[in-house]
């Protein structure tokens, strides 16, 4: 199954000096890791963004609703 990729039209406003890069470009991805969040040392004063698949249905990601501790990240 071939799946279909939403084409923007919006006119994308970039800040000067920045470029516009994918993801792909910069991170490498996975799923299935989230670390547990019952347990509390992974989230409590994260600092590290998480980004949930929820908050891939936009175009450009600004910020994230999570962060995770480094002890977080190491048990991803």
């Amino acid at each position: 199954m071939k799946m279909e990729l939403k084409k923007y039209k919006k006119k994308r406003i970039v800040p000067q000096g920045w470029e516009e890069i994918t993801l792909e470009d910069v991170f490498r991805t996975s799923s299935g890791a989230t670390p547990l969040s019952t347990e509390v040392s992974y989230y409590a004063n994260g600092t590290i963004p998480w980004i949930n698949s929820g908050e891939l249905d936009k175009p450009y990601i600004y910020n994230t609703m999570n962060f995770i501790s480094q002890k977080g990240f190491e048990n991803s």
